[in-house]
């Protein structure tokens, strides 16, 4: 009997806390990029977008916790005809004017974050990522900019 607790306890029940708990900061995270995202897009040029990004991030990664990292703001323009240029951390170019008729504009947010553990150390003498040591991960998210001709501020 007191094998079998040790080994539900301890071999399956602590180790299963663990991952629970990285599998939800990992949710957190997504929401977090999502989150931002959204706030982002909503803004009249994209020197605000970048700056509500900022605030909104460090905002949700706070209330949250067991999570660290940084977020990128991109415009993304997606042609309806032709080859998409490359996604710009700067305002789009006042020249051509954005136009909706001809592209779809997007704020992409690209987060570089790591997921702390719950438990530290080593797990049977190993470093097994998200149950003893951070995890590294990336996620980004898109969404359409409800404001196109106000990406080139």
């Amino acid at each position: 009997m007191p094998a079998s607790l040790y080994l539900i306890f301890i071999g399956l029940l602590i180790p299963f806390i663990g991952l629970v708990t990285f599998g939800v900061r990992g949710a957190l995270i997504y929401f977090s990029v999502r989150d931002t995202c959204y706030h982002a897009a909503k803004a009249s040029t994209f020197t605000n977008a970048k700056a509500i990004a900022a605030t909104t991030w460090a905002n949700d990664l706070k209330l949250w916790g067991g999570s660290t990292g940084t977020q990128t703001t991109y415009v993304v323009v997606h042609q309806l005809s032709g080859t998409d240029p490359p996604p710009s951390v700067s305002p789009l170019p006042a020249s051509p004017a954005p136009d909706p008729t001809k592209a779809n504009y997007f704020i992409r947010v690209v987060a570089n974050c790591s997921i702390q553990p719950l438990f530290g150390g080593s797990w049977q003498g190993m470093q097994v990522p998200g149950l003893t040591v951070p995890y590294n991960l990336q996620m980004n998210y898109e969404y359409y900019a409800e404001n196109p001709s106000g990406l080139t501020q």
